[in-house]
């Protein structure tokens, strides 16, 4: 009888959870990408994890920057990754917990030995790119920082390496892996100005309006992970990356 009920309890915890969760991302390598039709990535495998300690079994989406943050932000119950916690999003959403800390930048050809920007107010000089909606667009145009709405990472460098770009702003660990997904060679690109403001830590947040058990769940769940050695596997695997 006790098993009996065991099962029937996991198998309603299962189902209202399939039933309510919507599980949204974008394409920012590595953190979140899709190769062969699979979502992987570093917080994508977190999001895993999570998932499994919730037996959950949602499909995760993966869709362009602004429509992610706008399913996610008039849909109840729809978790979003991996976002920056900026002030202006601190009331869109329930924040569940850190996945990964990443280091935001601006990123130049190697040859351009005469871009050696010192502090934002020389960055108006430069032709600048990055993906609208992100926490560093969002970052240096209120800066009044003028920057080039560009789709995708890999497009900006790209542009880049074409030299209709200056500078493009972006995360160094995804800088570095598209890099590598394009077959360009890495010792051509460098870092020309970090942007302390935006080294901060990536959040798997949620709507706001989502259901409040659910929320403690997630939380519990993701303490639960990151506790694990699954966790310390994940990040150890993808930060070979990092171009040092």
């Amino acid at each position: 009888m006790n098993i009996f009920w065991t099962l029937s309890l996991l198998i309603l915890v299962t189902s209202s959870h399939a039933q309510s969760i919507r599980i949204v991302t974008e394409d920012f390598a590595p953190y979140n990408y899709v190769e062969q039709g699979t979502p992987k990535g570093i917080s994508t495998e977190i999001v895993q994890a999570i998932q499994t300690e919730l037996i959950d079994q949602t499909i995760i989406k993966t869709y362009p920057f602004k429509r992610t943050m706008a399913i996610a932000l008039s849909h109840p119950n729809t978790l979003i990754y991996s976002i920056v916690r900026t002030a202006e999003r601190e009331n869109q959403f329930e924040w569940i917990g850190t996945l990964v800390p990443m280091v935001g930048g601006l990123f130049k050809l190697t040859s351009r030995t005469d871009i050696q920007p010192k502090t934002l107010n020389d960055l108006h000089k430069y032709r600048i790119s990055d993906i609208q909606g992100s926490a560093i667009w969002e970052y240096l145009t209120q800066k009044n920082i003028k920057v080039h709405e560009i789709p995708t990472t890999q497009q900006n460098i790209k542009l880049l390496k074409l030299g209709r770009m200056d500078l493009i702003a972006t995360d160094e660990l995804n800088f570095y892996f598209e890099i590598k997904r394009l077959r360009f060679n890495p010792k051509d690109f460098a870092s020309a100005f970090p942007i302390q403001d935006m080294s901060t830590d990536l959040w798997l947040a949620i709507n706001k309006d989502s259901d409040k058990q659910l929320i403690l769940d997630l939380k519990q769940a993701m303490n639960k992970v990151k506790a694990s050695q699954t966790f310390t596997e994940i990040l150890d695997r993808y930060y070979l990356y990092r171009n040092k």
